[in-house]
């Protein structure tokens, strides 16, 4: 198939949707794939592939969340989100539920971290939250990871090389302090 001229709007300017596609494909080219590359390389893949896999499992629960319902702490299970922590934190009782949903919340957490340390020093680590960390040191990392325990505070952990054992604490005690938060507001109810 041949492509024909370019189309250009009346002022000689491409149409503004094709311009954001281009500015898109190239943001892409410059910074998306570039790190892309270097997740999937197979030198990462032992810990990409666990990460793809419970992203996998989540967006199944998340699917299959109307067949689930009856079933909250089965669905928290799969797909720890904050509506589905909130039907478990409901139907079950707190020592089960902070057990559960705090090993389900923290599953996927050692890559996070791992993958961030095997990643320091290359272009990928390099984002604004990164850098941003970076000026606050690591007891600002370790009150980030306490106050949010999420992916990209935990892989910014690992950039900076903060202490496994203390990133581990903090990251447990930060989602059982979440968790607690979730199963007391469910039983004011």
């Amino acid at each position: 198939m041949v492509a024909g001229p370019p189309v250009l709007s009346r002022t000689g300017s491409p149409p503004p949707g094709r311009a954001i596609r281009t500015r898109a494909r190239a943001a892409w080219d410059r910074h998306g794939a570039p790190r892309l590359q270097v997740l999937v390389a197979r030198e990462h893949r032992g810990l990409t592939a666990p990460l793809i896999a419970i992203t996998v499992m989540s967006w199944l629960g998340t699917i299959l969340s109307p067949a689930l319902i009856r079933w909250p702490m089965l669905l928290c299970l799969l797909s720890p989100r904050l509506p589905f922590l909130l039907l478990a934190a409901k139907s079950s009782p707190a020592v089960v539920f902070l057990v559960l949903a705090t090993a389900r919340l923290c599953l996927a957490d050692p890559f996070h971290f791992l993958l961030g340390r095997r990643l320091a020093g290359t272009e990928a680590p390099q984002s604004r939250l990164a850098r941003l960390l970076a000026r606050i040191g690591p007891a600002g990392i370790v009150v980030a990871v306490l106050v949010r325990p999420i992916g990209r505070h935990l892989f910014a952990a690992g950039v900076l090389r903060a202490r496994p054992v203390v990133v581990t604490a903090t990251d447990v005690a930060g989602t059982v302090a979440f968790l607690v938060v979730v199963h007391t507001g469910m039983s004011l109810w």
